[in-house]
């Protein structure tokens, strides 16, 4: 079991300030989601849009019994639809710390950029 992560401060940079929200516990992995996929052709012009698994909207769109994302991810989804902008200064949130889904394991963690990139591998 990973440890618990500490909530990162905000981060101001260019009249942007991003807010985090932990991810910090494990979450389940459940198995309905390596099926649950969602595609949005508005994104992409192109027919031959992929379509991706994973993701907080499904359970908003397609099936809200199978939550492939913890309620963290769906949050800050939900929070990256507004964008809060007030005199000149936008508020943006992220993902931060991060620990990987149970049954994953930490593969890599990286800083790009000044924001952490986590990789999750099945274990």
């Amino acid at each position: 079991m990973a440890s618990p992560a500490t909530a990162y401060a905000p981060k101001s940079a260019s009249n942007t300030i991003t807010s985090w929200i932990p991810l910090t516990t494990e979450f389940p992995f459940l198995e309905a989601c390596s099926t649950a996929f969602i595609a949005n052709l508005k994104l992409n012009v192109k027919s031959d849009f992929p379509p991706y698994a994973f993701d907080p909207k499904y359970s908003f769109r397609v099936n809200p019994t199978v939550k492939c994302m913890p309620d963290q991810a769906a949050l800050w989804w939900s929070y990256e639809a507004k964008s809060l902008v007030q005199q000149g200064v936008t508020t943006q949130y992220s993902l931060g710390p991060v620990v990987c889904p149970e049954a994953y394991t930490t593969a890599a963690r990286t800083i790009l950029n000044g924001y952490e990139e986590v990789a999750c591998c099945p274990t």
